[in-house]
């Protein structure tokens, strides 16, 4: 029997908080100097582990065990060795004035937690001798940070690298050098994380302080060895924070009084995976407005679905996601309805996908070795996967029991009211203005009935399509919208579909063809899985906002027309703002749109295609925008996608 249970605000606030922790736990990586102990050849000593100074954490007196031995040998190495507290002055002070209350109500605080949260082997330590409590949150994380890495690849001495000439690399193998001793280098990240700002995580800057994280994180790497030296810090800690969240919401569900840190039988999670054929449901997409608002569309309910999971309830984060859905890992829990209806209701009815919770992935077998362990990390994401992918087999069907549309329609619509052809579900112009259906949706205000029948379309899809070219023109016409200015020099025009195949990766077979030395191969920890889902993420990114930018180019120039004073009220009446129309010039068709802001007097037309091959097309002299500016046009108005007619006013 499903049980309900959410976590309390304090609750919430301690696992956000481990989660934090989980994410931090190794960070005195990124270092140049543990770059250097770490190098071929005879490296300066460099404690990592000491994110914190031990000297002011942990009380001198405490010694007196013999359990504490340990704390006193990090304390002789504070003084005598280098480590990242002595390269960030403010970490200690800062971890220590973070505190948390764990599943049994202790209080601890960050700094006492996080030397033990990178050091599996502090499990044996009776800590409960020392501070009158066994410090279980950070032994936790650091039970979990042998789960989450590949520590069991034992990689020999010649794999090292040199420290002027490090690099770290893709899981694909593709690498990068390092910067060392510069201002680009990891010590210079240390010092940059925004770590005084922690807190953040507890808040609805979450995201936000996440992605500020994530982008010095990702400089550093959680082992230099080739060909290890394929993990990020970002991606090794985002992997032990999400398998700390997950297991720290199970221990505040059932809050076990004593645990076995040294032992991982009684870890355990669940993917779930939320799922719609969105390549499906963007191919029935005529236009590209249409396609485009539904993408936002399933972006914001994929947000509010991350909000509900990661922030509201902490429960679990998301792991993995592509055009299938999204994929997060749950704690050992079952699926209460209500829960499963909370995600349902962050989408539109029309776009509702389906929810499934996979079988239970233990720590054990992430911690096994051969193919046990090879088939738990393919659990995770590669079967779940697959079983999302069958979707794409069954033809898309909707429950109309959901859509009255007969009971809400009862006057004001013909018997043979039309199908609005981009959704293939609601009647054209529905819902109507001032009906109980029209609560269901967030429609824009200017989406009424009359212009949704204009268009031929619904309201929702209407609302949809938003207003991309005031969108463009508000934001400065810096990149295009309109397919005619992208069109080459020779009015050619490409679509270009990209994919990464990395099956071979998210189910671990890969990562078999590599060889950390003869007899072993690298192995598809949870932390590599997540690794190659960043780096396609990342790549499609950069292609983008870097890579497309740089090969396409921008339009070498627009021309803005502006009209004679004397027709500015009647265009201004007529004509649509931000609306495309022809400028007829003799004989010859240029596409302009109207630039008419509110209260300005900048009202014009900006030319919309590619001029050079509007003048090549046309064998036009040098000065024929001088011959333009002056020159008397007829305009004709270009119907919107949809509309039927069309007014030609000259």
């Amino acid at each position: 029997m499903t049980l309900t249970w959410r976590p309390t605000e304090d609750e919430r606030r301690a696992i956000l908080y481990l989660e934090a922790l989980g994410l931090i736990h190794d960070l005195g990586k990124l270092s140049d100097k543990f770059l250097q102990s770490q190098a071929s050849g005879r490296g300066a000593r460099y404690d990592y582990h000491l994110v914190v100074n031990p000297i002011e954490v942990y009380p001198r007196g405490c010694c007196a065990f013999n359990e504490a031995k340990i704390i006193f040998n990090w304390q002789k190495s504070a003084l005598s060795n280098m480590a990242p507290f002595k390269e960030r002055t403010d970490l200690t002070c800062i971890l220590q004035g973070l505190s948390l209350k764990d599943w049994n109500n202790i209080d601890y605080n960050f700094a006492k937690l996080i030397i033990l949260a990178n050091q599996p082997s502090m499990a044996k330590i009776n800590w409960k001798l020392v501070f009158k409590n066994n410090l279980s949150p950070g032994l936790l994380i650091g039970l979990l940070h042998g789960i989450a890495h590949f520590e069991k690849e034992d990689a020999p001495p010649t794999n090292k690298q040199p420290y002027h000439q490090m690099f770290r690399a893709t899981p694909f193998g593709c690498e990068e050098r390092i910067a060392v001793e510069t201002e680009d280098g990891l010590t210079a990240a240390l010092q940059a994380l925004p770590l005084d700002r922690l807190g953040e995580i507890i808040t609805d800057q979450r995201q936000q302080w996440l992605e500020d994280m994530g982008r010095w994180l990702a400089q550093g790497l959680a082992d230099t060895r080739r060909p290890q030296n394929d993990v990020s810090l970002w991606d090794w800690g985002y992997t032990v924070a999400t398998l700390t969240k997950a297991m720290a919401a199970w221990l505040f569900r059932n809050k076990p009084l004593t645990l076995d840190f040294t032992k991982r039988d009684w870890l355990a999670w669940r993917p779930l995976r939320i799922n719609l054929d969105i390549l499906g449901i963007y191919q029935r997409s005529t236009t590209i407005p249409d396609l485009l608002g539904i993408r936002r569309e399933l972006d914001k309910a994929f947000d509010k679905v991350q909000t509900l999971l990661e922030e509201t309830y902490a429960l679990a984060n998301c792991f993995y996601r592509d055009e299938t859905g999204v994929y997060y890992l749950l704690p050992d829990f079952d699926l209460d309805e209500e829960l499963r209806q909370e995600i349902k209701e962050c989408f539109p009815l029309d776009l509702q996908p389906q929810i499934h919770l996979e079988g239970r992935v233990t720590g054990a077998e992430l911690d096994s070795r051969g193919d046990q362990y090879r088939e738990a990390a393919a659990r995770l994401v590669a079967r779940p996967r697959q079983e999302a992918l069958k979707m794409r087999e069954a033809p898309i069907r909707y429950d109309h029991n959901l859509y009255p549309w007969e009971q809400e329609w009862t006057s004001d619509r013909p018997r043979n009211a039309e199908i609005c052809p981009v959704c293939g579900l609601r009647p054209v112009g529905y819902p109507c203005e001032g009906s109980e259906a029209e609560k269901n949706f967030d429609l824009e205000s200017w989406a009424t009935t009359k212009k949704a029948r204009e268009r031929n379309v619904c309201r929702v899809c209407l609302s949809r399509r938003g207003r991309r070219s005031q969108e463009w023109a508000k934001q400065g016409m810096s990149d295009t919208i309109w397919t005619s200015e992208v069109a080459d020099d020779n009015g050619r025009l490409a679509l270009v579909v990209g994919r990464l195949g990395l099956e071979g990766w998210l189910d671990g077979s890969l990562f078999s063809t590599i060889m950390i030395k003869p007899d072993l191969p690298k192995a598809p920890s949870p932390a590599r899985l997540y690794r190659v889902a960043e780096s396609g993420r990342r790549f499609w990114q950069q292609v983008q906002k870097e890579i497309a930018p740089k090969v396409v180019g921008q339009r070498s120039h627009r021309l803005a027309i502006y009209p004679d004073p004397k027709m500015l009220p009647y265009l201004q009446e007529n004509l649509g703002s931000y609306h495309a129309y022809e400028l007829n010039w003799n004989g010859l068709s240029l596409e302009v749109v109207w630039d008419a802001p509110q209260n300005s007097c900048h009202r014009r037309f900006v030319t919309i295609e590619n001029l050079d091959y509007f003048a090549n097309r046309h064998r036009l002299p040098e000065a024929w925008p001088d011959e333009l500016t002056n020159a008397r046009c007829r305009l004709k108005i270009r119907a919107p996608p949809g509309k039927r007619g069309g007014r030609s006013p000259k």
